[in-house]
């Protein structure tokens, strides 16, 4: 194969005029000979001679994905901290790996709405109001139904009819009704008039288990109210930690399950690019439930914790690209232990039952409302709580400016494990909200 081209004329190269203008090029600069091989390699010949094994050609594997994260940053009044550019941000994953920003922009969707220079255009092309809504994400008004009592829902539909008069037109919002399945209501849509339609199908009878403290029905307490001969002992053994083993028991199911309808919102939301919205309103499940000495012979029995449920469900929405915006179902209610409805029992009246029972409800209301605030941490969203006012405060939250910061991830293994996100900040004083992390899925 060391014989040379000018003493060899195959038939079988197709572009044989190609090697005699080459020919005619290097013989005016030197005397130079090519081989079959020199030039099969250098891709200028497309056939190879009968009995020539030409060398595969190597092939280079490569895999990795464009990570996008919105990061909103705001100062020490809670206002949005404008003209950062990218040099005022350092992204690293991990143990502290640096990643290079590959882009980056400042999304503002209240000046596009309000008239003004549009996103990424060109100097002097202003929006006016004739592209309202335009950037806004798409949003997705959940109601969650499994963890949320039916009175509270009507409060809360009240609460997303008014959220939808503040939504910009043209936005794209879709209605979903969370119970022990997850049910599309209405897929996305900008019509005012079939979303409130659709607001009026999201009320779901429920019924929640009470802690069995506060429970004036459950086995414990009744057994308390009722008549006994002289001498018989107050309760049966063991009937109060059997109470909260069942009710830890009904928790997890329930973290479960509201686990599973968040993994469904993110599968249904993984089709559309960018940034969503998901507006939860929810009084949510106790993220931990804890000892308790005041109740039964066991302090321990019954508690749990089902951080792991909510970390599933925030990595899957994470990996969608969704932000959650959680709106506390319980607003700004009182103590139900207070409330005129609740028929208190006879432990309850004494100051020591009072005080028992208060300690255990507002842990519990603390616990659920820790898990809606790491929803929102996880994800970069913010969550509205101690307010009645929910429409305007998701409405703010949802319209805020942001800064999208994208990079293709350094030493990265995609073997579908979750790799943290860490983003920080030159400037002195201002806040970041952002995704923790994402899965990096191996397909």
């Amino acid at each position: 194969m060391g014989e040379a081209v000018e003493n060899y004329r195959p038939r079988h190269f197709v572009e044989l005029h190609r090697v005699e203008f080459l020919r005619a090029v290097f013989s005016a600069c030197r005397p130079i000979t090519l081989t079959i091989r020199a030039l099969v390699f250098a891709g200028i010949l497309v056939a190879a001679p009968p009995g020539f094994a030409q060398a595969p050609s190597p092939t280079i594997k490569t895999k990795t994905r464009l990570i996008t994260v919105d990061v909103v940053a705001t100062d020490s009044h809670g206002n949005v901290a404008r003209g950062l550019t990218n040099t005022d941000f350092k992204v690293y994953e991990g143990d502290g790996v640096q990643q290079d920003i590959a882009q980056f922009k400042f999304v503002d969707p209240g000046m596009w709405q309000n008239g003004g220079p549009k996103p990424n255009a060109a100097p002097g092309d202003f929006a006016n109001l004739t592209a309202v809504g335009a950037w806004m994400s798409p949003t997705v008004i959940l109601m969650d139904a499994l963890n949320t009592e039916t009175d509270q829902q009507m409060a809360i539909r009240r609460d997303m009819l008014r959220f939808l008069e503040k939504l910009p037109p043209n936005t794209q919002v879709a209605v979903l009704l969370l119970g022990h399945e997850l049910q599309i209501v209405q897929d996305f849509t900008n019509d005012p008039a079939i979303l409130r339609t659709a607001l009026q199908k999201v009320v779901s009878p429920t019924t929640n288990e009470e802690y069995p403290q506060e429970d004036p029905d459950s086995s414990s307490n009744l057994e308390k109210e009722a008549p006994k001969p002289r001498g018989m002992a107050n309760l049966s053994p063991g009937l109060e930690d059997s109470e909260k083993r069942e009710y830890a028991a009904s928790i997890q199911k329930r973290a479960e399950e509201t686990a599973e309808g968040m993994k469904d919102i993110a599968d249904f939301l993984s089709g559309s690019p960018g940034r969503k919205n998901l507006i939860w309103f929810s009084e949510a499940f106790p993220i931990w439930i804890g000892a308790n000495s005041d109740f039964g012979t066991d302090p321990l029995s019954g508690t749990g914790s089902y951080q792991s449920e909510v970390q599933a469900a925030a990595a899957s929405l994470m990996d969608s690209s969704v932000v959650v915006y959680p709106a506390n179902a319980g607003g700004l209610e009182g103590n139900p232990v207070y409330s005129a409805q609740q028929r208190p029992t006879q432990g309850e009246l004494s100051g020591a039952g009072m005080a028992a029972a208060l300690k255990q409800e507002d842990e519990l209301r603390q616990s659920s409302e820790a898990t809606l605030q790491r929803m929102a941490d996880d994800t970069g969203g913010r969550a509205c709580k101690n307010t009645n006012d929910m429409a305007a405060c998701v409405s703010k939250a949802v319209n805020e400016a942001y800064y999208e910061i994208s990079y293709y991830p350094n030493d990265v293994k995609w073997d579908d494990t979750f790799h943290k996100i860490t983003i920080k900040t030159s400037k002195r004083g201002i806040q970041l909200a952002y995704r923790l992390g994402y899965i990096a899925t191996n397909r």
